[in-house]
């Protein structure tokens, strides 16, 4: 009789053991995952910053190419960066929106390392946009 009692017990406790299992793997998987992220964050951080010194000694930021506002220089500084017409016609629209050389830059070299937040810039309401400009600058 003892042996009954003890087995639904032993089953609680082993129950319990297991969830106890289950939930320290997923704590143990959300802190890889955080690690890998920032890491990639790092490394993206890094890309951005060689990538820049590169362009720098390139000489795209002192630009040749003479003319008035220097828009094709950014033009050609943003396509440098991420590489397409997507984002020359980022640039354009950008310094529409008022942004400066620099500022058009930061937000060029952002979308270069998220591509996937050019997608959302590209679906994203007009009227929204200098908020998620915003955003981007304040990182």
């Amino acid at each position: 009789m003892a042996a009954e009692t003890q087995t639904p017990e032993h089953e609680q406790f082993e129950q319990a053991d297991q969830e106890a299992d289950v939930w320290r793997a997923r704590e143990i998987a959300k802190d890889i995952a955080k690690r890998k992220v920032q890491k990639m964050n790092e490394i993206a951080k890094l890309k951005a910053k060689e990538e820049r010194k590169r362009l720098e000694s390139e000489d795209v930021f002192s630009g040749g190419g003479g003319g008035g506002g220097g828009g094709g220089r950014d033009a050609k500084l943003t396509e440098a960066i991420t590489g397409g017409d997507a984002i020359t016609r980022l640039g354009v629209e950008l310094e529409s929106m008022g942004l400066d050389r620099m500022q058009v830059v930061r937000v060029a070299i952002h979308f270069g390392n998220k591509p996937n937040q050019l997608r959302i810039w590209n679906g994203l309401n007009d009227s929204y946009k200098p908020d998620f400009v915003k955003a981007i600058l304040e990182e």
